[in-house]
């Protein structure tokens, strides 16, 4: 189970990546309302980083934001 959730995590990681390239893509393109552009979209992202390193804080005892090795998986050894 814990190998599920460590995926499920990861996928949740990679979710987030996607979601600050697009961030970095309209700040690129240009924003008119920097206000609600960073309450709307900056922070919830931030919040989605802060989520993922605090269950895994609670769920394996350290806060990380990538399981390198995940047991079964393709890294595991």
């Amino acid at each position: 189970m814990a190998s599920v959730i460590r995926r499920l995590l990861n996928v949740a990681t990679l979710a987030c990546v996607a979601v600050s390239l697009l961030i970095v893509a309209a700040m690129v393109t240009g924003i008119s309302n920097w206000y609600a552009f960073v309450y709307g979209a900056v922070l919830p992202a931030l919040g989605g980083y802060l989520a993922i390193a605090v269950v895994n804080y609670i769920a394996f005892g350290r806060p990380t934001l990538w399981h390198k090795n995940v047991p079964g998986g393709r890294g595991a050894r």
